[in-house]
C-alpha cells in the first residue's frame, strides 16, 4: 500500500507541473528578456535556523545556478549537501554491564550525509515583485551512514570513591559504514519576492522520490550487520526552504 501511495503522489505532482507548464507556455511573449539572465543562489535555510537558537533536524547546505532562457523560464543547477544525522560521542543512558567495582557504558558516533547533483527548470511570471516559482529536478547523488561504537568501562577506584577508566578492562571498539548511490526528481512550489533587479528571495517546498542502492558496506565486528542493506525507495515532503538569489 506504502509503495503504490509512493508512487501516485509523484506521478500527481509531476502531472500537475507539466500542467503548470502548459500554462506558463501559453504566457504572453510580449514580454522581453531581462539584461540580468544569470542568477547564483544559496539555501539560507540552516543559517536562519542557527540565528534563531533553533536545532535543524536536517541542515540542508545548497548553492544553484540558475540561467533564464525566456521571460517565464529558467534552467537551473544545484549541488547539495545535506545532514541527515549527527550524533558526537553520545553516552547510552543505560550501561552494558555493570558490578561492584566496574561500570561499562556505550559511546556512539554517528555520521549519515548526503551530497547530490540536480538539474531543472522552474516557471513563474516574469516582471512582477510578488510571483508564484513552479519548477522540477532530476538528481544523483551518494549518501554515506557510518556509526562508531567504544564501550568503555569505568573502575570504582576505593582510594577516591569516584569512577575512573578501568585500568584491568581495555575499551573495545567496532564500526560500520554502508555507502549508498541514489536517484529521484522532486517538484518544487515557492513564494519569490523581488528586492531589487539583482536580488531576490523565494521561499519553496521541494518534496522528492529517491531511490537508492548500496554500493558498499565495511564492519568490524558481526554483531553490527544485523540485517544486509538493500535497496529502498522514499518519498520525502521535506521541510520549507529559504533562498537568496543574486541576478547577474
Amino acid at each position: 500500500m506504502k509503495s503504490c501511495i509512493y508512487l501516485i503522489l509523484p506521478l500527481s505532482l509531476w502531472l500537475s507541473s507539466l500542467e503548470v507548464s502548459a500554462q506558463y507556455d501559453n504566457e504572453p511573449m510580449e514580454y522581453e528578456m531581462p539584461d540580468r539572465i544569470n542568477a547564483i543562489g544559496v539555501n539560507l535555510t540552516p543559517g536562519v535556523l542557527f540565528l534563531m537558537n533553533g536545532d535543524p533536524v536536517r541542515a540542508h547546505f545548497g548553492v544553484m545556478y540558475k540561467r533564464q532562457t525566456q521571460p517565464n523560464k529558467k534552467w537551473r543547477f544545484q549541488v547539495g549537501y545535506e545532514i541527515v544525522d549527527r550524533v558526537r560521542d553520545e553516552r547510552q543512558n543505560l550501561p552494558l554491564e555493570w558490578s561492584d567495582t566496574t561500570i561499562t557504558f556505550n559511546y556512539v558516533t554517528r555520521d549519515h550525509f548526503r551530497t547530490d547533483f540536480r538539474m531543472g527548470m522552474e516557471f513563474f511570471k516574469p516582471n512582477r515583485t510578488f510571483t508564484m516559482v513552479y519548477g522540477f529536478d532530476g538528481f544523483i547523488g551518494f549518501e554515506r551512514f557510518r556509526e562508531d561504537q567504544l564501550s568503555n568501562p569505568f573502575y570504582l577506584d576505593p582510594e577516591i570513591d569516584a569512577y575512573v577508566p578501568s585500568p584491568f578492562v581495555a575499551p573495545q571498539a567496532t564500526s560500520l559504514t554502508v555507502d549508498y548511490v541514489y536517484i529521484g526528481g522532486d517538484f518544487s512550489i515557492g513564494q519569490k519576492i523581488t528586492v531589487r533587479d539583482h536580488l531576490n528571495f523565494i521561499l519553496q517546498w521541494t518534496p522528492e522520490l529517491r531511490y537508492r542502492w548500496p554500493v558498499a558496506e565495511s564492519f568490524s565486528a558481526p554483531q553490527l550487520r544485523a540485517s544486509a542493506p538493500s535497496n529502498d525507495l522514499t518519498f520525502d515532503f521535506r521541510g520549507i526552504e529559504l533562498f537568496v538569489n543574486v541576478v547577474f
